[in-house]
């Protein structure tokens, strides 16, 4: 029976199990929509209606007519509707305002809103947006308090019963629907939800502040995040606080520089516990021990929301201690319910491994009062059990939207025998007031303890259940514990004086303190050979990485790719972008200098030609613009638009060149606020990019002159551009801008096609060994179509179908959304159906041990994962239907894998391979070459600005065709990007199961 079945130790075997699943009841109140139509969309109104009386009257035909009503929602498209939601304030009442969600589309039939908690998903029927007749402009208003936050999406129905399939399907179905919805193109404020899918957000002027979450250039130190594999299976994020700053700021700065915790005196100073010598590792400031916070839902907050951004501004801005953080994986829904809640036995977990695990590795504290548990929904449940059953570990809760609907907490709060007899803990109490479950169990909560007499902090902000509401709250209840440390500090201190020198000396030396034995590190089993004596550990090679020193491995290979100059600088010009905008400013100065006008004057003038660039040319960037002189190039202008910058460096996947980034920083207009760079680039390119903004001269010359690691640091801290609607995710989840040019190569299979309405399913495993694995399912037709149709294909839920196994898993589930290409490709009969096996490779410590050539890794794919994946699936074990790609450092270790495992793999998908390591292609030529009985079949792309592994791919490509193998070779414009990978990818399995096709065709023809 799952730990979450169980009835509770102390309520008896007789209790009914608690529910599964929250409940679904309708809104207690409509959504406030507001009735009449907005201003924003009345202004439209007025100008339609002139236009439809001309035609009326005779004054213009029905042609000119549609010309005229096409202007006028162009014109309303690039003026009022430029950037959503529209925001108004409400004529009948301070404190409320118009809320517009705008959404262009011509071909929809219906489009609906989903916006958090607002949106009643027992009738989705009153979300549905309006469309303003003879337009492609669909509207819906709420009137809204001013201190609304809330994330949404938007889901446009195509099809005839689209609509009304969505509006009477289950929840399951319905939920599954919204959570594939579409993020606002026009607003530049983004997040994701637990499924990776980014969605929109919409935050009015009086929201609470949330000034924590993005870098901040003045914060020079940043802690380290590092992930950890527990015994009981647990995966781990542990945040290390940066070393202490030579001055301290903020609350926490220390009068006399001594040690401990900042801030508390001697006698408040949490105690140490002293253990042998070498069996803990020393602070990063001090030997004194810290504050650590144990959180849940690690994968959200570290992988989606970046807490350790938050963590480091808080730390480097003095506002709470430094501290550890460790935060655990609860993994996917099905996880979450049999790990989280009052039956789990979490608690345990948390207080007698977590805690010990972490103490053994790191300086923290064992006084529960500088101990912090925190979490959300089920976490927030979770954390208060902790506190409540464990009170000598943990003395501080933050709990945020907790499930209190779920199992008895409360009523085994009760009563002079129940938990909050005993419950002493401090606790930061939020829960959003449109979460109309939940909103009177935390009230009920709050007078509980508060009756109690215990420390509470009850607070109830206007939006839902919500990460864009938490990943603020989250700091705020941070801040709320720190400054009642420092209360309790100060009350220590006053005691103190108040008792004498001796009692000081005897509150100075504290209680007996007993050692704690050192734990022994468990790790993941690694895939790596057993290393040789004299091989660097992997905390040197990251230090060396740091450094920018290249290692190398066992048998040569380089640990860090080779960091060269571009071998001819980026394609820098003028454009004519510019130059209307500079000729108008020239013209301003001159007329200012002939008519005496003032400087004031002058600056207004030139702020309105500035407004007019921005509404008109600048609008949408980049600005692209055709080469009169090459028909195949084009002027790709970059723009950004900030008054306070000092300097704006411009980072293009492989335009720029990290070995001179002064040659990507951004030009400005005097006396603007326009940034700008042109780049004349081939009208096929591709590439992600983003900028980094600096806002003194220090941080630019640091920047352009620093060693590697740290301007990779700040590249993939850079900000997406605000005026592009095409995104996309890096490794490290920060969101990038794409920029494409009209001929770079179609990538018509990603997103979500409305008419695909059968799709495949998605589950994470963990494998014995200590592996994610995620499985894509995929939905069979009920009629086969395109390629699913051939006579010798698959038939039947139990037939055997192919397969791919494909490295980086995290990447590809979580930021590109694999998936919903699989369901593309399959549904529209493009491909067979196949499963899909996405091996997660973590971080980049994690990738350099397990993807390589020198590793086990082969015997992890075809003995451990295959045979796994095949006792739970009908997957086939012919060779030949069998598919391994990678990209990067994987698709070398695919390509490994095949040629290591031939009777396990017949095609291979090779994306960028880092073929420069480990002297691959020498070891391949020869008679007992690598390639000796090499018989796959092999789909190769590079992209032609990686200007280190084009010549290396060439290489390969003419080594697989003088072997008469066969061999597609693609080179794109782009660097090494998933921009470009997440096209490619596809194509390559359309490319694999076309020569399956003609495989079956030519088996036909000979029988």
């Amino acid at each position: 029976m799952p730990a979450a079945l169980m009835p509770s130790a102390h309520e008896g075997a007789a209790v009914p199990p608690a529910p599964l699943t929250p409940p679904k009841t309708p809104r207690p109140t409509p959504a406030p929509l507001y009735g009449p139509t907005p201003p924003v969309i009345g202004s439209l109104k007025r100008s339609l209606r002139e236009i439809r009386s001309g035609l009326k009257a005779g004054e213009t035909d029905a042609q000119e007519c549609r010309r005229l009503i096409d202007a006028a929602v162009r014109d309303f498209w690039q003026t009022a509707g430029r950037q959503t939601p529209v925001m108004a304030p409400d004529p009948k009442g301070a404190g409320h305002a118009l809320v517009t969600f705008l959404w262009r589309d011509d071909r929809a039939r219906a489009v609906l809103l989903f916006a958090n908690r607002i949106t009643d998903e027992t009738d989705l029927g009153k979300s549905l947006m309006r469309r303003v007749p003879g337009t492609d402009v669909w509207h819906l208003t709420y009137r809204m308090e001013t201190d609304w936050r809330a994330s949404y999406c938007i889901l446009p129905c195509y099809g005839k019963g689209g609509v009304s399939d969505l509006l009477g399907a289950d929840q399951a179905s319905v939920r599954h629907a919204l959570d594939c919805g579409i993020a606002d193109p026009r607003n530049p404020l983004r997040c994701q939800n637990r499924v990776g899918n980014i969605l929109s957000v919409v935050e009015l002027a009086d929201a609470p502040p949330q000034p924590w979450l993005r870098p901040r250039h003045q914060v020079a130190r940043h802690g380290t995040v590092s992930t950890h594999e527990l015994p009981e299976g647990y995966r781990v994020w542990v945040y290390e606080p940066p070393a202490a700053p030579v001055r301290a700021r903020g609350k926490w700065a220390l009068p006399g520089g001594g040690k401990g915790v900042p801030g508390l005196s001697a006698a408040a100073q949490p105690a140490v516990s002293r253990s042998a010598a070498g069996s803990r590792p020393p602070a990063s400031s001090s030997s004194a021990a810290l504050p650590a916070l144990v959180m849940f839902d690690g994968d959200m907050w570290m992988r989606t929301e970046h807490f350790h951004e938050t963590l480091d501004n808080l730390i480097g801005e003095g506002r709470v201690p430094p501290m550890y953080v460790l935060l655990v994986e609860t993994g996917d829904v099905a996880s979450r319910w049999e790990k989280l809640g009052e039956d789990s036995g979490i608690e345990d977990f948390v207080a007698d491994g977590l805690l010990a695990w972490a103490r053994g590795r790191y300086p923290i504290t064992d006084d529960p009062a500088r101990l912090v548990v925190a979490g959300q929904s089920l976490g927030a449940l979770t954390a208060l059990l902790v506190a409540a059953k464990r009170p000598e570990s943990i003395q501080n809760v933050i709990a945020q939207s907790a499930s209190l609907w779920r199992g008895r907490l409360l009523e085994q709060m009760k009563g002079p025998e129940g938990l909050l007899h005993s419950f002493t803990a401090r606790v930061y109490l939020e829960v959003g007031r449109q979460e109309h479950v939940l909103l009177p169990y935390s009230r009920d909560l709050a007078g509980m303890l508060r009756q109690q007499g215990l420390d509470c902090s009850y607070v109830e902000y206007n939006g839902g259940h919500d990460y864009v509401c938490w990943r603020g709250g989250i700091a705020d209840g941070l801040c709320w514990v720190a400054d009642g440390w420092l209360a309790d500090a100060g009350d220590a201190a006053r005691q103190d004086g108040a008792a004498g020198d001796g009692a000081e000396e005897q509150g100075a030396a504290g209680p007996a303190l007993r050692p704690l034995p050192p734990v022994p590190r468990p790790q993941k089993p690694s895939l790596r050979q057993a290393p040789a004596p004299a091989r660097p550990t992997v905390r040197q090679l990251r230090r060396e990485r740091l450094y920018g020193k290249t290692q190398h491995d066992d048998r040569g290979a380089g640990i860090i790719p080779p960091k060269v100059a571009r071998p001819k600088p980026a394609p820098r010009t003028r454009t004519a972008v510019i130059a209307p905008l500079k000729a108008a400013i020239r013209a301003i100065h001159a007329t200012c200098r002939e008519q005496g006008a003032d400087a004031q004057e002058r600056q207004r003038l030139i702020d309105a030609a500035v407004e007019d660039f921005w509404e008109t040319t600048g609008r949408q960037t980049p600005v692209i613009l055709p080469d009169p002189k090459s028909e195949g190039h084009a002027f790709v202008t970059f723009l950004w638009r900030d008054s306070r910058a000092s300097a704006v460096l411009l980072f293009a996947n492989r335009i720029t060149d990290e070995t001179d980034l002064g040659k990507s920083l951004l030009k400005r207009i005097r006396h603007t606020d326009i940034w700008h760079l042109t780049y004349r680039m081939e009208t096929d390119w591709r590439a992600s990019y983003c900028f980094v903004p600096c806002y003194d001269k220090k941080s630019v010359s640091d920047m352009t002159g620093v060693h590697q690691a740290s301007i990779r640091r700040t590249l993939d801290r850079g900000i997406a551009d605000p005026r592009n609607p095409l995104q996309c995710q890096n490794r490290a989840r920060n969101t990038l801008s794409v920029v494409e040019l009209a001929d770079a190569p179609p990538q018509p299979w990603l997103g979500i096609r409305p008419q695909v309405a059968r799709r495949g399913k998605v589950s994470s495993h963990q494998l014995p060994d200590g592996h994610m694995v995620w499985v894509y399912e995929p939905a069979l037709p009920e009629e086969p179509r395109g390629r699913d149709a051939l006579p010798e294909g698959p038939r039947g839920k139990d037939a055997a179908l192919p397969a791919l196994v494909m490295f980086d898993g995290d990447v590809w589930m979580r930021t590109e959304r694999f998936h919903e290409t699989l369901d593309n490709l399959i549904g529209e009969g493009r491909i067979p159906p196949m499963y899909a096996l996405l091996v997660e490779t973590d971080d980049i410590a994690a990738r350099w041990d397990e993807l390589s050539t020198d590793s086990r890794i082969e015997d992890f794919v075809a003995d451990g994962l295959l045979a796994w994946a095949r006792g739970r699936y009908p997957i086939t074990d012919d060779p030949a239907r069998l598919v391994i790609a990678g990209q990067s450092l994987g698709a070398l270790t695919a390509f490994w894998v095949a040629i290591r495992r031939p009777a396990c793999f017949q095609n291979v998908v090779l994306q960028s391979a880092s073929l420069w390591r480990g002297r691959f292609l020498t070891r391949m030529t020869g008679q007992k070459g690598l390639l000796r009985g090499f018989t796959a079949r092999v789909y190769l792309e590079v992209g032609k600005q990686e200007w280190v592994l084009l010549p290396l791919a060439r290489d390969l490509a003419k080594m697989l065709r003088r072997r008469k193998l066969d061999c597609a070779y693609i080179e794109y414009n782009g660097g090494h990007d998933y921009a470009c990978w997440r096209g490619g990818i596809a194509d390559a399995l359309c490319w694999i199961t076309d020569r399956w096709a003609a495989d079956n065709s030519a088996n036909a023809g000979s029988s």
